[in-house]
């Protein structure tokens, strides 16, 4: 299909190289990860931009549909570029039956 491979080469070009771990298992790939925003006016002393308050201990993770570590989100952390992450929610995103991308919240993990 036209629109995962086309969506594949920009999580390829703009994405950053992980490391996900499911259980025990690490696959290397590039996913895309930013700090999530919120247009709630509740974040009014929170760091903001155009897009609304940033929020510094969360983080949306855009990445290719293998990995897929939706079932097992609650056992799965990704790491990129030194920062180790648990998965707090996990989905795949299809059109029809084929699987596009994963959208993942992601937070901090402190070791």
């Amino acid at each position: 299909m036209k629109n995962s491979k086309t969506l594949a080469l920009l999580i390829h070009k703009y994405g950053k190289d992980v490391t996900v771990q499911i259980d025990a298992e690490k696959t290397n790939c590039r996913a895309i990860i930013n700090p999530l925003r919120y247009k709630n006016k509740m974040y009014l002393d929170a760091d903001m931009s155009d897009f609304g308050a940033i929020d510094r201990t969360r983080f949306l993770y855009i990445g290719p549909p293998e990995p897929n570590f939706t079932q097992k989100w609650d056992a799965t952390t990704v790491v990129s570029q030194g920062q180790k992450y648990a998965v707090t929610r996990a989905d795949m995103i299809c059109v029809g039956d084929t699987p596009l991308y994963i959208w993942a919240v992601l937070g901090n993990v402190k070791e």
